[in-house]
């Protein structure tokens, strides 16, 4: 007996019908990001869209991991959805945390 899971397309949805990240979003988020710490070729920096399930946390936020040579990586997060962070939430969140340039 041979069976089959049919799981109906939504788009913007993953299998589990959860929101699936945008990548272009999160492409352009970094690309911010790379510019306002003026990033060098030793500096990384990956970008996340995560899903909270805790009612003490946004549904949705994006979150940056930047990892600068000789310095502790440091974790940012922006209370949006990496599709609606806007440049100016990104600067509020590199301006929260202090200075981050080298």
């Amino acid at each position: 007996m041979r069976v089959s899971l049919i799981i109906p397309y939504t788009p913007g949805m993953d299998i589990f019908g959860k929101r699936r990240s945008d990548r272009e979003a999160l492409a352009r988020v970094k690309t911010w990001a790379l510019e306002l710490l003026e990033a060098g070729p030793d500096d990384s920096i990956v970008v996340n869209e995560i899903s909270c399930d805790d009612p003490d946390c946004p549904p949705h936020e994006t979150v940056l991991l930047i990892a600068r040579m000789g310095q502790p990586t440091v974790q940012l997060k922006v209370p949006k959805p990496a599709d609606q962070v806007l440049l100016v939430d990104l600067q509020a969140a590199l301006n929260a945390e202090g200075p981050l340039k080298t």
